[in-house]
């Protein structure tokens, strides 16, 4: 999972995967857990992960949206 500082000027230069069915998910450098999940046609959506009771929980946040 590739980290970069979660920002519009990085949202802005994300592009989708070019694999229809497969996502692509980067974590914030700053926030643990945070990051931004980018599935293909473009649609992006912010999430957070962690580990609850043993299991990895992705829970979704929202959309994001870019200035």
């Amino acid at each position: 999972m590739p980290t970069i500082k979660i920002m519009n000027s990085a949202l802005r230069s994300m592009l989708p995967s070019p694999e229809p069915c497969k996502q692509i998910l980067c974590r914030d450098t700053d926030l643990a857990g945070f990051g931004v999940r980018i599935s293909h046609g473009e649609k992006m959506t912010y999430i957070v992960q962690r580990d609850v009771k043993g299991e990895m929980r992705r829970i979704t946040v929202g959309p994001v949206v870019v200035f």
